[in-house]
């Protein structure tokens, strides 16, 4: 069973542990991070959710995300979620903390509050997607989108995870990054 901190609203642990279970039954805060990945010629790897996932089956998101375990630091909570999902190994210094954001949503059309801070991590790395391994429980299938495509399928509500706060800014840290080389 994965234990999570219960954060209060300024996303500062109470000390209060719970199960993911009872976090997300009683609707309190905790931690999440989400990893976006980009490759050196700037393609932008994004996973498809399992049809099994009980949130958002079937949309595609960032390349790693999850829930952070008790007593876990967001950034050790992103490899493992990241090694778990997609097979690949990082590393603390892989990972770029971008920014943080709280969200709450209702999922599944269920009277279901979910109320998660969120890190935002950036990693770039060499990947060859042919060697990736996908948890089939967590993720249906990865693909590299271009720039261009990442855009446009942010702005499609039924393709992508829904994460309205964090899109605009990750696009415009992309753009400014990666503006003056071809994406």
């Amino acid at each position: 069973m994965e234990y999570l901190d219960v954060l209060n609203d300024k996303g500062e642990k109470t000390g209060e542990k719970l199960s993911k279970c009872e976090v997300h039954d009683k609707e309190l805060w905790h931690l999440a991070a989400n990893l976006w990945v980009i490759t050196p010629d700037h393609k932008i790897l994004l996973q498809k959710r399992s049809k099994h996932k009980k949130a958002f089956p079937g949309y595609w998101s960032q390349a790693a995300s999850g829930h952070i375990s008790a007593d876990e630091t967001s950034i050790k909570g992103m490899i493992r979620e990241t090694k778990e999902e997609i097979g690949l190994e990082l590393k603390p210094f892989d990972l770029e903390h971008l920014f943080s954001f709280s969200k709450k949503d209702v999922f599944n059309g269920r009277k279901v509050m979910h109320r998660g801070r969120f890190d935002v991590y950036l990693a770039c790395k060499i990947i060859d997607i042919d060697k990736i391994k996908i948890q089939p429980e967590e993720v249906e299938e990865v693909k590299f989108v271009t720039f261009e495509e990442l855009k446009q399928m942010t702005l499609t509500p039924e393709l992508m995870l829904p994460f309205p706060s964090e899109y605009p800014k990750v696009i415009e840290i992309l753009e400014k990054r990666f503006a003056t080389r071809t994406m």
